[in-house]
């Protein structure tokens, strides 16, 4: 179809530029005329090396966008192809006059220069900062090697180890102790590598795509808002007073603070079971990420952070830091009811994070891998009644334990059975023997796909010999005749 008025008016305008750039760097005029030519230009040169090297950095950018658009042009016929290949070639000499002149600027600039120049070229948004947006597109160009994610992760990072001020970007001095500390690690100095890096930043062929770029600029204020917020996070963990009140919290003294310890911690300064008890529940539900039932010192940081913030009073970490260390400090006093309660609290939370690892270890699990352990699961429920017993545990794990004694083996599944027995049934539903399947292979350190279709295949051709069975029927009636003592001694 014919083209609109804009893409015309655009076409005009790069025609236009590309014209007068053409005219003046590009086609030799006569040899006599050559030296006045030089003198002109020399004369037009800016004195502001910046000016010009922002100039030259616009031009490539906008030959570049010309010669795209061309490029996607489809020719009407071969008149048209000419003129698109034409356009398309002078937009390469375009962008080739532009860089040599740059890279001549370059030359010519002190170090203070190119230093205000690269950071020039990374602010897009000309707001005089570097966001993590910003420069995760020239640590892509300079580096290559990383996608948008993983460049935008290594650029948070950048800002936040170099962000002095606090506002979740680079300035122009944090920019430049960032530039020259990178410098440094490399083994050299700015003086060495300015131009290269301008030069990466400038003419690189990687960076983020015109996608990326649009999907950063609508998270750009988000993700310095976010940076922001987690260098508060970070003084404030930093902050002698919170490691204070992890030690005072952290009874036992061995570097985490658990359950009760979180429960106890809290009653000192708040005087209230209850509200501290709920308080420690949700510390382990949400800050336990490692579910090692306890909190480590950024873990419980984070967490007083969020009781702080949550305050209806809208204390910041200042406010009350003094006077919940020196509440911290005191002894606890707890009533007989309290203390039972709280024993009572810690088993029933034991069993609620048991629970949550298991839906975690569960949610990974695929719906192939789920089809396999419930083919396991059958070839092992003798009775089919839908659960696996002690016994049919033994005769399940002896298939693959000919090598070891029945009595290690019968030892292995009651602890087995101890460890995944979730409801206490004193037996295994399919969802606990996932999770122990899943374990299984964690811990033998094999793929769980490999390991299931392995014990699918032996546990279909392997009988169990006469004698294990005889072993499994005996020890079933020694525990029957002891169930009847015992009864009879009630």
């Amino acid at each position: 179809g014919s083209p609109n008025l804009g893409e015309v008016i655009i076409t005009k305008i790069i025609q236009r530029i590309a014209t007068v750039i053409v005219n003046k760097h590009t086609y030799l005029p006569p040899i006599n005329q050559q030296q006045e030519l030089t003198m002109s230009t020399e004369e037009e040169k800016p004195k502001d090396l910046k000016s010009s090297a922002k100039r030259q950095a616009s031009i490539i950018n906008a030959s570049q966008t010309g010669a795209a658009s061309k490029s996607a042009a489809k020719p009407k016929d071969p008149s048209d192809y000419v003129k698109i290949t034409k356009a398309m070639l002078d937009f390469a000499i375009i962008t080739l006059q532009a860089q040599k002149q740059l890279l001549q600027d370059l030359s010519e600039m002190t170090d203070e220069e190119k230093m205000e120049t690269l950071f020039w070229l990374l602010d897009k948004d000309d707001d005089g900062a570097v966001d993590a947006v910003e420069l995760a597109d020239g640590l892509r160009k300079v580096r290559g090697d990383v996608n948008f994610e993983e460049g935008l992760t290594i650029a948070v990072e950048r800002v936040m180890q170099f962000d002095k001020e606090g506002k979740g970007k680079l300035g122009p001095e944090d920019f430049k102790t960032y530039v020259e500390t990178l410098a440094e690690v490399l083994g050299t100095n700015f003086h060495e590598v300015s131009e290269m890096l301008i030069m990466q930043v400038m003419f690189s062929q990687s960076g983020n795509s015109d996608l990326e770029n649009f999907a950063g600029a609508l998270v750009s204020e988000e993700v310095t808002e976010a940076i922001k917020e987690e260098e508060k996070d970070q003084k404030i963990m930093n902050d002698v007073r919170m490691k204070a009140l992890f030690r005072l919290f952290d009874l036992d003294g061995d570097g985490t603070v658990s359950f009760a310890e979180v429960v106890l911690g809290m009653m000192k300064i708040t005087e209230d079971f209850e509200g501290s008890s709920k308080a420690a529940v949700m510390a382990l539900l949400v800050f336990d990420e490692d579910s090692s039932r306890s909190l480590d010192y950024e873990q419980f940081s984070r967490f007083i952070i969020q009781v702080v913030a949550a305050s209806p009073e809208e204390y910041t970490f200042d406010d009350i830091a003094d006077s919940m260390t020196m509440l911290a400090a005191d002894d606890v006093e707890m009533t007989a009811e309290e203390i039972a309660a709280l024993y009572e609290l810690n088993e029933q939370m034991k069993a609620v994070l048991e629970m949550k690892e298991s839906m975690e270890k569960l949610a990974n699990v695929t719906d192939s891998q789920l089809k396999k352990c419930g083919s396991l699961f059958m070839l092992w429920d003798s009775d089919e009644d839908g659960k696996l017993d002690l016994a049919e545990l033994i005769l399940g794990l002896r298939k693959f334990e000919k090598t070891v004694s029945m009595n290690k083996t019968v030892e292995e599944a009651i602890g087995l059975m101890d460890a995944y027995d979730v409801d206490g049934d004193h037996t295994l539903e399919p969802s606990e023997f996932v999770l122990f399947m899943v374990d299984f292979a964690s811990l033998a350190g094999t793929d769980l796909d490999e390991t299931l279709d392995f014990m699918i295949v032996v546990s279909s051709l392997e009988e169990n010999s006469e004698a294990e069975l005889m072993y499994l029927a005996a020890l079933a009636e020694f525990a029957s005749e002891e169930d009847e003592e015992e009864e009879e001694a009630a």
